[in-house]
């Protein structure tokens, strides 16, 4: 087993090293995602690396399919399957690196961009990250330059696309690594495809075939957009540029810099018309057009639609204004995605006309100038300005849109996500309510013609020797032309064809036709840019497709001869290839779609006898096409295999265990010994318990190093068991108890026939307050008779009765039950004693407290005598002292069985605050500077009581008079001068006591 581990490790290193080998080079043409780009500055010379020209002189693209890959120069634990690259060991924190081989530049680069697509997750940053470096003499290296994303719509969770990463003028060598983070997850996604774009510096860039130059980012819009060059017919309007209206950033916009080739923009399929209100004008400068488009261009960069997230860049690609000039907005030219159609500025071109249009329309110039540009750009993208049509979202999560080809800014509602706003009137009712008419008017100026596009699934085609493949088209009519499309094709590879065909265009319509494009197995193989070309009426459109031809399959036999007679049987064998590993077990065999390539046979084991030879070789080639046969010649011949078991012991009861045992010999050994039927196993010996009856047969298949096999079957009898059982019994099942007692019950368990189980206690029919204490299992095993003490607590609340018992007990599906009484009887009396308690405590002078008794023990009713008083059945007394210091109480309490008790408690008697119930005071008023008398009326006064006044001259706690006479406790005559006329509040307390209030004295002069 472990030799046949370590083979299988082999061959898969063995398949990721042949699979480098069949790696296909992809060069995608003017069609590809960077193709187009005014901006194009790249260039690379590699003729050995596979790559060729495309229509745009300034640049070139690299594409490795990973399913086949090529051109790597280092691999760092990475696995290559149907799906593409991906982690060969996915755990957390493992690393995985692609690193290309070293490209040679031929002209200075300023530019690299990166692309990438695969499973869903393959352009997540925490998982894939990409960078580059550079040399200019091939040993110094720069520092590897991390890849950062785009700003794009066309990334994606299966697609990756990175910004332009400058490269430095002196380079001349380039490499870049792609590297794969383990996130833990057992299935990590692979990336199926990588692309490498290079943009050559302008100084560089050669002649395009045409003979003309690319033109320069300041001068793209007047070369390209802004002659008096026709487009079928339709002159282009002359465009003020961004220079010229005084745009601070010129052509460039570093806030919102134009993607290359117009990528997230093109093709253009609906013309949006908006008016830019009056709030962007001068109003000291009302007339002055180009102020007015850079105070537009100045909101939109810094504070629309809000100053944390603006524009970055005017949001229109054209604005008019009402004298009928054109402005060139958005930087990077009218095909530009700009900012305009609330989430949907994708495929779009939006045209502003300066002005608020809600009550007043535009001017006859303004107007003019509109259907120029509407009638341009409609022939350009061939858009019929009549119709409507659906406007696609980048964004999945939007909903296709079904608006009109040349449309209002308020077309988009709708919208019901947070995207612009919900109430739109752009471009203002005036206007508004024209766009009919205008579209009927572009409509006349478009001329007739037709479009032609290939359906997604067929731009790019790969298919091997001998195949055919599909090709969808589509022709849209413009201008009402009709007629038969012939459809051919050019710049197929030789022994390729295209089934002519036709198809008929209806006017203002469209048509879709299907190519089928077939290859012959001498078709060469490689990357061919043929031309799909329609023609009707002497007008023809052509579109690019590429395709990559790949060497037909072939097909690899082995079979055996034995003595020179065909055999057939187990064989383990391997055939390595450029497609990896193949595994044999069995001859004849036979393995198709194989790679062309060189062929090896190994030879492992197995066979009838000795391997003599193998013809015609043991290594061949596998042409395209083609079969390959290898015959492997048997000799000698190897002694037969035999194999024998038994059961020990053969004869068992239920839940007995028995042992099957096999021997092999003959053939060639090591054995292998496998066991099937009532057991399962590997080895000479398998053991098993059976716990049902009957008759069961294991079989043993025995194997040698020959590839032999046999077989060998034996039994085992399983009969019925004895049933095991227990009894449970007692010596006497009646007890009585006291409330408040435990008692005991002495059980004994008796196993019969074997039994041995945990066995479930319970115990029915207690009286409340009585309950079982002893345990609720026990186990019952072996011979002997095993004793159980059940153990009752009854409480001081049992009821005094009778009471049946039932004790159950349970196990393997047997109950057994004992019937048990159970009497209880009161408890003895408890002896008498008495106590109490005086609340509150202390006592204040002159106030009661409540003397309470309390028994325990005895036999109730208890009757109480408190402080000499038979107070009954009642168990307290009010009392009322009469003078301060301790003051005890004695209490004797009674039951029913005439048991006596006594005791006493005590309180403190506190003097308490004086109470006043009466006063007076002579002369009233008092007299300033004479004597006034005060007769004071009330309880608790004694020889600590004092008199103070509050009031003028006397300020709190007051002046204090010592004149003071007290007579008992519910009297106090006092006599004070009191020198300032006013009132004075009088005041009186016992010691240190609380203050009482008593009344008021009024003094006057």
């Amino acid at each position: 087993m472990k030799q046949a581990m370590t083979r299988n490790k082999i061959r898969k290193t063995f398949l990721v090293v042949v699979g480098l080998a069949v790696l296909t080079i992809v060069v995608l043409g003017a069609k590809g995602h960077y193709a187009q780009d005014k901006r194009a500055t790249g260039f690379v010379r590699a003729a050995e690396q596979g790559l060729v020209d495309i229509p745009d002189a300034a640049q070139k693209e690299l594409a490795i399919d990973l399913r086949q890959p090529r051109l790597l120069s280092k691999i760092q634990n990475i696995d290559f399957d149907n799906d593409g690259a991906r982690l060969a060991t996915p755990f957390l924190g493992v690393k995985g690196a692609l690193e290309s081989e070293i490209l040679e530049i031929a002209s200075p680069l300023d530019s690299v961009v990166l692309i990438w697509s695969g499973q869903t997750g393959i352009s997540d940053g925490a998982f894939v990250k990409a960078s580059v470096r550079t040399s200019s003499d091939r040993s110094a290296w720069s520092e590897w330059i991390p890849v950062e994303a785009a700003d794009s719509e066309f990334i994606s969770a299966t697609n990756f696309e990175s910004i332009h990463i400058p490269v430095a003028p002196e380079a001349r060598y380039l490499q870049f690594k792609i590297e794969f983070l383990g996130t833990g997850s057992p299935h990590t996604p692979s990336m199926d495809r990588m692309r490498l774009v290079l943009f050559a510096r302008e100084s560089e860039v050669a002649p395009s075939q045409d003979g003309g130059l690319f033109p320069s980012s300041l001068d793209k819009l007047r070369t390209a957009e802004q002659t008096t060059a026709v487009v079928q017919g339709v002159p282009a309007p002359n465009i003020i540029s961004r220079v010229e209206w005084g745009c601070p950033d010129g052509e460039s916009a570093p806030k919102w810099p134009p993607v290359p080739n117009h990528t997230d923009n093109t093709p253009i399929t609906h013309l949006v018309i908006h008016h830019t209100l009056l709030g962007q004008r001068d109003p000291n400068k009302p007339n002055d057009y180009k102020l007015w488009v850079q105070n537009i261009y100045n909101n939109h960069k810094y504070y629309y639609p809000s100053v944390l997230n603006p524009f970055g860049d005017i949001g229109y690609n054209l604005l008019i204004d009402p004298k009928g000039n054109i402005y060139e907005g958005r930087a990077g030219g009218v095909d530009e995605k700009g900012a305009h159609f609330s989430c949907y500025n994708s495929h779009t071109t939006g045209i502003a006309l300066l002005g608020d249009f809600t009550s007043t329309p535009p001017t006859k110039q303004a107007l003019a100038a509109l259907e120029q540009v509407l009638a341009w750009r409609a022939t350009s993208w061939g858009i019929d300005p009549k119709i409507h049509s659906i406007l696609v979202s980048p964004d999945s999560t939007r909903p296709v849109r079904d608006i009109n080809n040349i449309a209002g800014h308020r077309d988009i509602n709708p919208v019901t996500w947070d995207c612009g706003d919900l109430q739109r009137t752009c471009p203002g009712d005036a206007f508004y309510a024209l766009l009919p008419g205008i579209s009927s008017d572009v409509g006349r100026m478009v001329p007739a013609g037709f479009s032609i596009q290939i359906q997604s699934d067929s731009q790019m085609i790969f298919l091997t020797q001998g195949q055919q493949a599909s090709i969808g088209l589509t022709l849209d009519s413009l201008g009402g032309l009709s007629g038969t499309a012939t459809l051919s094709v050019s710049g197929l590879p030789a022994g390729a064809s295209v089934a002519p065909t036709s198809v008929y265009l209806p006017a203002n319509g469209t048509a879709s036709a299907t190519l089928v494009l077939k290859t012959s197995l001498s078709t060469p193989t490689g990357f061919f840019s043929p031309k799909i070309i329609a023609a009707i009426g002497g007008i023809q459109r052509s579109a690019q497709i590429s395709v990559t031809v790949t060497p037909a399959p072939g097909t690899v036999t082995v079979k055996a001869l034995y003595n020179g007679a065909p055999w057939s049987g187990a064989v383990d064998y391997d055939v390595v290839g450029p497609q990896g590993v193949i595994i044999g077990l069995a001859v004849p065999g036979t393995t198709s779609n194989l790679t062309p390539g060189q062929y090896s046979f190994v030879y492992n084991k197995g066979g009838p006898g000795t391997l003599s030879s193998i013809t015609p070789s043991s290594t061949q080639t596998l042409v395209n096409g083609g079969q390959l046969t290898f015959t492997l010649n048997f000799g000698t011949t190897v002694s037969p295999l035999s194999v024998i078991c038994s059961t020990s012991p053969n004869v068992i009861t239920t839940g007995q265990s028995t042992t099957f045992t096999a021997s092999a010999s003959g053939g060639v050994g090591p054995y292998l010994l496998t066991w099937s039927g009532a057991i399962t196993g590997t080895g000479p010996t398998v053991s098993k318990v059976f716990n049902t009856t009957g008759i069961f047969y294991a079989t043993v298949t025995a194997s040698d190093g020959s590839l032999q096999s046999k077989q060998a079957t034996c039994s085992v009898q399983v009969n019925a068991a004895i049933s095991g059982s227990f009894d449970v019994y007692t010596f006497n099942s009646s007890k009585a108890v006291q409330a408040g007692q435990t008692v005991n019950f002495d059980l004994y368990f008796q196993p019969q026939n074997g039994f041995s189980s945990q066995v479930a206690l319970s115990l029915s029919g207690l009286p409340a307050g009585t309950w079982m204490t002893s345990s609720s299992q026990i186990s019952v095993s072996g011979t002997s008779s095993i004793p159980y003490a059940l153990m009752i607590q009854t409480g001081t609340t049992t009821p005094v009765g009778v009471f049946p018992l039932v004790f159950t007990a349970s196990g393997q599906g047997i109950t057994r039950t004992v019937s048990l009484t159970l009497t209880t009887t009161a408890p003895p009396p408890q002896p008498l004693s008495a106590s109490c308690s005086i609340v509150p405590n202390p006592i204040a002078l002159g106030t009661g407290a409540t003397v309470y008794g309390q028994a325990s023990g005895g036999v109730s009713p208890f009757a109480y005598i408190i402080n000499g008083v038979n107070m009954g059945y009642v168990s307290s007394l009010l009392v009322m002292p009469s003078a301060t210091g301790t003051f005890t109480v004695p209490i004797t309490i009674i039951d029913s069985q005439n048991q006596q008790a006594s005791s006493s408690c005590s309180a403190q008697v506190v003097a308490g605050d004086p109470y006043v119930t009466g006063f007076n005071y002579s002369p009233n008023p008092a007299k300033a500077t004479q004597v006034v008398n005060l007769n004071i009326y009330g309880g608790n006064f004694n020889s600590t009581t004092e008199v103070w006044f509050v009031g003028p001259g006397c300020s709190s706690p007051g002046c204090q008079t010592n004149a003071v006479t007290v007579s008992g406790s519910a009297y106090i005559g006092a006599q004070a001068v009191l020198n300032l006329v006013g009132n004075y509040i009088v005041n009186i307390r016992n010691g240190t006591g609380a203050w009482v209030q008593v009344s008021t004295v009024t003094v006057v002069q």
